[in-house]
């Protein structure tokens, strides 16, 4: 998958945005808040690329099927996988409030939970308090985007409308699923292993899909590479003490990483890899999977 558009310039638009609406519309408060409402859509498309249809129907209430958008405490913390940033916050206040989403995605029968990064927290706390009462209709919508007379966007012009945003600041018309595949080129030239990770922000059914998708040079290169690593990963997981303790042989990876080493092994099968070739990925992806449990990320 080639890149269309440098990814850092994708994420140059927000602040283009900002910088426009400040030198320009501070004297018209619609227009103004409209702008901040592209603000955080440009934002979101970058920081967490949503299929664009969860996107456009993403409502404020807590209440309801479907994707929703809450300001809540987190109910089981222990359960959650929270970004930093709130779990700081917590040990400073247990019962702080957070914003959070529940989706049930286009492609799976799975409902997901969480909380929004602090890119977007920080934004969408603005724009729901401040901006976005300016922009609806009598009859609110509850979605958290509306378009220019208040009411929920439609498909077709909540996409054109991404389209003219990408042509005004970067000079190319991008679909909004662009960002998506954008996103995972930029997440593998950083992280060219992590592939179980990207299925989760794209919201992928499994790890299958995005190798299939993304993996085109995930070879056998890396079984050698990562079975070189393995020693040295367990000398720093002993070292640090964040090594399996339990009964020898046993695995220190997660329920979770086990069940997708699993399926991975499932997907190389069906594609009917040698016996070997399967042996070498399965023992590089094992090997990154301790190795990241083993640094406790």
């Amino acid at each position: 998958m080639k890149e269309i558009l440098e990814y850092d310039r994708l994420c140059k638009i927000p602040t283009k945005i900002r910088q426009h609406a400040e030198r320009e519309l501070k004297n018209d408060p619609k227009a103004y808040a409209l702008a901040k409402q592209d603000e955080l859509l440009m934002t979101w498309l970058t920081v967490l690329p949503w299929r664009i249809e969860l996107l456009r129907q993403l409502r404020i209430g807590s209440r309801g099927n479907g994707t929703v958008l809450i300001k809540s405490r987190i109910a089981c913390p222990e359960q959650t996988s929270l970004p930093n940033s709130v779990k700081k916050a917590l040990e400073r206040d247990p019962r702080g409030r957070f914003w959070q989403f529940r989706l049930q995605a286009t492609k799976t029968p799975l409902v997901v939970r969480g909380v929004l990064p602090k890119q977007l927290s920080q934004l969408v706390e603005e724009y729901v308090e401040e901006f976005r009462p300016k922009l609806v209709s009598s009859a609110d919508p509850k979605t958290l985007f509306v378009n220019g007379y208040g009411r929920c966007f439609e498909r077709v012009p909540f996409s054109l409308h991404i389209r003219s945003l990408t042509l005004r600041y970067t000079r190319k018309a991008l679909a909004p699923h662009i960002f998506r595949h954008m996103y995972a080129v930029a997440w593998l030239r950083e992280h060219p292993d992590d592939y179980l990770t990207l299925s989760k922000i794209l919201g992928h059914r499994s790890v299958k899909s995005t190798l299939a998708i993304y993996g085109q040079g995930f070879n056998k290169s890396y079984g050698g590479r990562h079975t070189e690593e393995a020693p040295r990963t367990r000398r720093i997981a002993k070292r640090t003490g964040r090594f399996s303790q339990g009964a020898a042989g046993s695995s220190p990876l997660s329920q979770r990483d086990r069940k997708l080493l699993r399926m991975y092994q499932s997907y190389l099968i069906e594609r009917k890899f040698q016996p070997a070739s399967v042996r070498v990925q399965i023992c590089a992806v094992r090997a990154f999977l301790e190795r990241r449990h083993a640094l406790g990320r």
